[in-house]
């Protein structure tokens, strides 16, 4: 979590006798941009950008710090925009130093988006502007960058080489410690002790010194000196006091005490960093690095490494201790979850959790699958206590077995995976849950584990839906509290058997629906798309017109008709204004017979209306208007809907329709199914669900089992796929 300066070079050795009112404001974005306070940065940034007194090459200088501070918050397109327009002015008005800082950011852009070839070729071409003019801060700082993106071994070598020649003492150290961190990454011991040594000598001031210190405490741990590792961590605790280094110094100091077998220490260490964390976690911003999301690498670790210390600690303690650090690890894992969703929606205000403690009744238990690096561990949360089992399958074991499973049910492969993960998720805890009488089990699924419908998982005889009724969560600090009275029958019900003019908005937005949502070629002119957007292809549209038919539709809300007092919202009818108005007049339940698709990125995940698309974040701002504050709506289904192949983060999506639109649950599917199978599923699921005192657990697995017993459905591409997020009384 180092963010460094990268554009301190121009600043302090080209625009010296720029006015110290505007050097001051850039220095402070620049000074919460590294402490990863994002957001206060670009509101200074903002401000001094409609300063009317900055001349034409400060204007440049915070433009370009905005695009530092756009990319870590993973607006990577705003920024390139930015850059583009940076890129043609600064290189008119012949500003190389600039104009050097400009293709930097470019590099920083391809990175982004898991380009390395063009990222380095930027590198090299600022590389080669910096070296033309001798400016060593500049080369300096682009050898560091290559070196994330090259398998050159001189880079840093050259990069220290580089830094010897820099005049100004604070530069020269925010360097030497970007060095060391970066020579840490390339395990290049020799280069990294002497940088970080450096600074140590005489730290300029205590944010390089505390950085030079937990940084060599870093490589020590590498080396094994665990203890001196450990001494230098404190000392870098003691440093600085600033709310990022002392997250990032705690969560250091809690593995070497883990390490030491401390596990008491351990423990209050990363109590204290995770706390930290969700201090500090809507200003710490989401990066995006090799094109995918820095949550994995950057949160999640912190979370695990303490769930595990707690577990390891939980294994030697009396029945008190252990059930306070089984607590705990559910209080945690409840916590990673939730910033797990923040970092999906890129948001860190979406995501609230509840401080109350959920109640489990008698006969519901929550499964709680944490897939540790070594080990998976079930850690099962039943009315009055809680257990923790141990199963010998690691993360890449799990990942292996649960890949393309969709896809195996075309060929049978799935019955032997089905088996096999069933012996490790419900094999060892089916003793106690048979004890306890459980026939709810509720469940919080994590990592590829997201992508598998529980419902499918067996013994060898029967189906894990024959045997309890099956909720996904989010986490249970994120529901809504269940309803006391309800209107099973204020059922809201709109379809599409036949696409409108919504399927200009998918060729539009170039979105390939049967596939992945895509971007625009980067290649072709704005004239040659707009000709594009403006000329449609009537044969295209036609064509994708007849793949988007739902012809079971109009059977199934026929079908559920007769179980609802609201009228039919229909094709021609189910247009996004009209929907809108009639949610706005309040149903309990509102049924979507048509497409939707949830994919990894939110901002491609969507419900198709007959004339548009539905984003999540309409939805959200549809739902969360003042007229559902208290009446919010209790389910919403999604019969048609359908989740990204490949991509484990994208039933987050289904999770998202419930935390960050209000609804309390929602029904969706993680793959396609035959518009036959989701009518007769449906009408069976609301006519169970209707009857008094049955909840909506127990009408989707009595829905689920019907279809299995069917001639027609029985095979489980027809019923597995569906899946209820959320509250399930």
């Amino acid at each position: 979590m180092i963010f460094k300066l990268l554009f301190i070079s121009v600043l302090t050795i080209n625009f010296a006798c720029a006015a110290p009112a505007e050097i001051d404001y850039l220095k402070q974005s620049q000074i919460a941009m590294e402490a990863g306070k994002i957001y206060i940065a670009l509101d200074l940034l903002q401000q001094a950008e409609w300063n009317p007194n900055l001349s034409r090459e400060e204007k440049w200088l915070i433009n370009i710090a905005l695009t530092d501070a756009l990319m870590k918050t993973g607006k990577t397109e705003g920024a390139k925009k930015r850059l583009d327009t940076l890129y043609h002015q600064v290189k008119k008005a012949d500003k190389p130093a600039i104009l050097c800082e400009i293709m930097i950011r470019f590099g920083h852009f391809f990175v982004a988006q898991n380009n390395k070839k063009k990222a380095k070729d930027w590198y090299q071409k600022a590389l080669q502007s910096a070296a033309s003019r001798k400016n060593h801060p500049q080369m300096t700082t682009t050898l560091i960058d290559l070196s994330k993106v090259s398998a050159e071994s001189t880079l840093l070598v050259k990069a220290a080489e580089q830094i010897q020649y820099i005049n100004s003492p604070e530069l020269k150290q925010q360097l030497l410690v970007s060095l060391g961190y970066q020579a840490i990454q390339k395990n290049e011991v020799k280069i990294a002790h002497q940088a970080l040594q450096s600074v140590l000598t005489q730290p300029i001031n205590t944010r390089f010194k505390s950085q030079a210190q937990g940084q060599l405490g870093k490589l020590y741990a590498q080396q094994n000196r665990i203890d001196e590792a450990l001494r230098l961590t404190e000392q870098a605790l003691l440093s600085d006091s600033s709310a990022d280094l002392q997250l990032q110094w705690n969560w250091q100091r809690g593995r070497l005490l883990a390490t030491n077998k401390k596990m008491d220490q351990a423990i209050l260490a990363y109590r204290t960093a995770v706390q930290q964390l969700q201090q500090l976690r809507i200003d710490i911003p989401v990066i995006y690095h090799d094109g995918k999301s820095s949550f994995d690498k950057t949160f999640a670790p912190l979370y695990k490494n303490f769930i595990n210390t707690l577990l390891q600690q939980a294994e030697h303690s009396d029945i008190t201790q252990n059930q306070q650090l089984l607590t705990e690890v559910i209080q945690t894992w409840e916590k990673l979850k939730a910033v797990e969703l923040q970092d999906y929606f890129r948001d860190a205000c979406t995501v609230k959790q509840q401080q109350k403690n959920t109640i489990i009744e008698t006969g519901t238990a929550v499964l709680y699958p944490i897939i540790l690096p070594d080990r998976l561990v079930l850690v099962v949360r039943f009315s009055d206590h809680i257990k923790s089992y141990s199963v010998p399958q690691n993360a890449e074991k799990i990942a292996e077995l649960t890949k393309g499973f969709s896809r195996d049910l075309y060929t049978g492969v799935y019955k032997l995976k089905a088996k096999m993960l069933y012996q490790w998720l419900i094999a060892p805890i089916a003793n106690d849950l048979q004890q306890q009488n459980i026939h709810t089990l509720v469940y919080l699924p994590d990592g590829s584990l997201r992508k598998i419908p529980f419902a499918l998982l067996n013994d060898g005889q029967k189906y894990l839906t024959e045997q309890y009724a099956l909720v996904t969560v989010p986490g249970l600090s994120m529901l809504a509290q269940p309803s006391t009275k309800l209107n099973k029958k204020d059922l809201f019900l709109a379809g599409m058997s036949e696409a409108g003019s919504v399927v200009e908005e998918l060729i539009k937005n170039e979105i390939n629906f049967f596939g992945e949502a895509i971007n625009k070629q980067a290649n072709l002119s704005t004239k040659v798309q707009s000709e594009l957007e403006n000329n449609l292809d009537t044969q295209k549209i036609n064509k994708l017109k007849k793949q988007l038919a739902l012809p079971g539709v109009n059977q199934e809300l026929k079908a559920l008709s007769t179980l609802s007092d609201v009228p039919i919202m229909k094709n021609s009818q189910f247009l996004l204004k009209n929907f809108k108005q009639t949610v706005h007049k309040g149903h309990s339940f509102i049924h979507i017979a048509s497409h939707g698709f949830f994919s990894g990125d939110p901002k491609k995940s969507f419900i198709m209306t007959y004339d548009r698309l539905l984003t999540i974040q309409q939805l959200s701002e549809l739902f969360q208007t003042e007229a559902f504050n208290n009446q919010p709506i209790e389910m919403m289904t999604l019969s048609a809907c359908q989740t990204a192949e490949g991509d484990d983060r994208s039933p987050l999506g289904l999770s998202g329709v419930v935390v960050q639109t209000g609804v309390k649950s929602a029904i969706g599917s993680l793959w396609p199914v035959a518009d036959k199978a989701a009518k007769q599923f449906f009408s069976n699921f609301y006519k169970f669900y209707q009857k008094t005192g049955v909840t909506k657990a127990q009408a989707l697995q009595q829905a689920q089992q019907n279809l299995i017993h069917s001639k027609e459905f029985s095979h489980p591409f027809y019923w597995a796929s569906f899946v209820l997020v959320g509250e399930w009384h």
